[in-house]
């Protein structure tokens, strides 16, 4: 009964996903309606991070989780030409785990919850932003850069949306 529930949530949860996914947008403002819906799915079904957190090999969460993992996986076999599907594991992993430790604490106290959507798709995009710069962009020519590179987006991949982070002083 528990299998059934969780694969009717992974089902939902994917057709919002997919919806959003087959409108190619800046990468930013792809995460936050991605994050969005994540989020109201969440608030709907608050059990479904827990089930995702304690999947296992074969644990009832696991469809969701591989399910997001994929969903993250498609995404950046859009926008990062030439990756490599080990990297595309590492990434999709680690996207993954960033989500679900967030939504974690976004499943407290209620009034913080803006505060940690926020956040979560300032660090998602801050994340896949440094990993993967537009071709263009200044660190690929600079010197001695704090945070190196993977590979280069695709042009325009982070564009239309700027991310702030939660709390920032200059938000705009």
């Amino acid at each position: 009964m528990v299998d059934a529930l969780v694969l009717r949530c992974a089902e939902n949860l994917l057709a919002i996903d997919q919806a959003n996914q087959a409108e190619m947008a800046g990468t930013v403002f792809a995460i936050q309606r991605a994050i969005d819906g994540v989020t109201a799915f969440v608030d709907q079904n608050p059990a479904a991070v827990a089930l995702c957190l304690t999947a296992g090999e074969s644990g009832a969460g696991r469809v969701l989780y591989d399910g997001l993992k994929t969903s993250i996986a498609q995404r950046l076999l859009l926008r990062v030409p030439n990756i490599t599907m080990p990297e595309v594991e590492v990434v999709a992993s680690t996207v993954v785990g960033i989500i679900l430790g967030m939504l974690n604490a976004y499943l407290g106290e209620e009034w913080r919850r803006p505060i940690i959507r926020q956040e979560l798709v300032y660090v998602l995009s801050a994340y896949l932003y440094s990993r993967f710069p537009p071709p263009n962009d200044p660190v690929w020519t600079g010197q001695g850069q704090p945070v190196q590179p993977a590979r280069p987006s695709t042009p325009g991949a982070f564009a239309h949306a700027i991310a702030w982070p939660a709390l920032a002083p200059d938000q705009h």
